[in-house]
């Protein structure tokens, strides 16, 4: 399900003025859309989406431990990876333990990645740095600040109770309103994250099917 800024922002404001109170009668656009960024950011990061969430193969240099890739637009944080896998192996590489040293990891082929803070073209680098071939990465790419024609592909209902609710808390003249919205936004985050996760797993890796015989 998706949404346009621009309907949202009307639908916050039908919501708000649903309950009687002090704070009902004026609404700005330009604060809703700040609450519509702010609760959209908040469940952006609540989980990986499937909207938002993708594969890429990447290529490393061999000699930095960075891909040759320019991910600036597509990874903006290293925790928006779930996890990077190397060449044909079905595990993914672990992240670098706090207690080992990035020099004393040597070789060519991956076994640990750590994040690079200060190197937002790449974001991450393979540890040994010398290692040679593909990564496979599972990433979520947070979208540019929302404009009003832009379209956010996150169930309605939700985006609609969580910006209501960002709205109230912050504009603070009716706690009763924050209140009763907080509770109809954790009811029904729980039903939208409960299906995000409804699906067939996979009991033994590789098979692609759950068995039906036991032995």
């Amino acid at each position: 399900m998706s949404i346009v800024v621009e309907a949202l922002v009307a639908r916050v404001e039908k919501r708000l003025r649903m309950v009687s109170g002090v704070s009902v009668q004026l609404y700005a656009e330009d604060a809703i859309l700040h609450s519509i960024q702010t609760g959209f950011e908040r469940l952006f990061k609540a989980r990986f989406w499937p909207m938002y969430t993708t594969w890429a193969t990447w290529t490393l240099d061999g000699t930095t431990g960075k891909v040759t890739t320019d991910v600036t637009a597509l990874v903006k944080d290293f925790v928006d990876m779930r996890g990077i896998w190397y060449e044909d192996n079905d595990d993914p590489i672990m992240r670098l333990p706090a207690d080992k040293r990035p020099e004393r990891v040597v070789g060519t082929r991956a076994r640990y990645w750590e994040p690079l803070k200060q190197a937002p073209t790449r974001v991450f680098r393979i540890l040994p740095i010398t290692t040679v071939g593909d990564v496979h990465v599972h990433y979520r790419t947070m979208p540019d600040p929302l404009a009003i024609d832009d379209t956010i592909y996150l169930d309605s209902l939700l985006l609609e109770l969580v910006a209501s609710y960002e709205y109230a808390v912050t504009d603070g003249a009716n706690p009763g309103q924050a209140e009763m919205l907080l509770g109809m936004l954790k009811q029904h985050f729980e039903t939208i994250d409960a299906a995000q996760d409804d699906d067939i797993i996979e009991l033994v890796r590789g098979l692609g099917s759950v068995p039906s015989q036991w032995h």
